[in-house]
């Protein structure tokens, strides 16, 4: 059961990554399947009470990211940049909290910065000359789901 959630959400992963890169939507099935895939092998990983605490504190840390990026465009723009559309898309925001019971807080906080320093890279080094302004980051966080979980399975 154990493989078989882990298989089950590297699927998910790989079909948002790459329905992301391509259409830049991704449906919000495959959203609740990796959340659903990753509760399970989180549950079975960690335990009950620990599987709670990590999905519980990481929602905390997506609910305060998205505050402090709320605030910070509120200051910088005024009240016309209150919503998130224009920086943070709602699929990027459903991504952050269906991985959230892949990781403890910690790891959680570096999956996150990581995957932010990758999509900025990749901003600057491919999209840029190509005239987008517009990052897949939900397809970035989905595709390093999957060497992340073979992580854990392999070491941990």
């Amino acid at each position: 059961m154990y493989m078989i959630a882990a298989v089950f959400s590297c699927v998910s992963s790989f079909f948002i990554g790459t329905a992301d890169f391509k259409s830049r939507s991704v449906r919000l099935l495959w959203f609740l399947c990796l959340f659903a895939g990753l509760a399970v092998w989180s549950f079975l990983h960690y335990g009950y009470p620990d599987f709670l605490y990590y999905t519980g504190i990481n929602w905390f840390i997506v609910l305060l990211y998205i505050a402090t990026l709320k605030g910070y465009l509120y200051l910088k723009y005024g009240s016309q940049a209150i919503l998130l559309d224009t920086f943070l898309g709602k699929g990027d925001v459903i991504m952050l909290l269906a991985i959230a019971p892949l990781l403890p807080h910690v790891g959680f906080i570096v999956f996150v910065t990581a995957s932010a320093i990758i999509g900025l890279l990749l901003h600057f080094f491919y999209y840029r000359s190509r005239q987008q302004t517009l990052i897949p980051l939900a397809g970035i966080q989905a595709w390093m789901v999957i060497p992340t979980i073979a992580y854990r399975i392999l070491f941990t």
